[in-house]
């Protein structure tokens, strides 16, 4: 009964050494497409990130390019407003300010200020 017990351990041990590595070979494969899939995520974020990025700076360049129009447009009110008669000019002064204070901070390093590289906005995405 030993003997037949030792004999059945002996013929069986091959096949579970062989079901373990084929165990650890798969545990293996599935670590490395973890790892793939990972890689693979952080660069869908990068590009995200990039892409994002890109079209505020863009969006920027446009507000900057209104800015300069409007910026234009109240120097030429400020002059016109020079040319009123003073009981015009008060009254008009006050309007434009009230309009440059409606319309805010117009300069480039205000709006720039407002860009996010692309690394900020990568901190601020969430990960799969």
């Amino acid at each position: 009964m030993v003997i037949e017990a030792r004999d059945a351990v002996q013929r069986i041990l091959p096949e579970l050494h062989e079901h373990q590595r084929r165990e650890q070979e798969l545990q293996r494969q599935r670590e490395a497409e973890y790892a793939r899939f990972q890689r693979e995520q952080e660069e869908r974020r990068k590009s995200e990130a990039a892409k994002e990025s890109h079209k505020q700076l863009l969006e920027l360049m446009n507000q900057y390019a209104v800015a300069q129009q409007i910026r234009s447009f109240l120097e030429a009110l400020t002059t016109y407003s020079a040319q009123l008669p003073q009981g015009q000019r008060e009254p008009f002064e006050a309007r434009l300010q009230q309009a440059r204070t409606f319309l805010g901070d117009l300069r480039p390093e205000v709006i720039f200020a407002r860009w996010e590289a692309p690394e900020a906005i990568l901190k601020r995405m969430p990960r799969y």
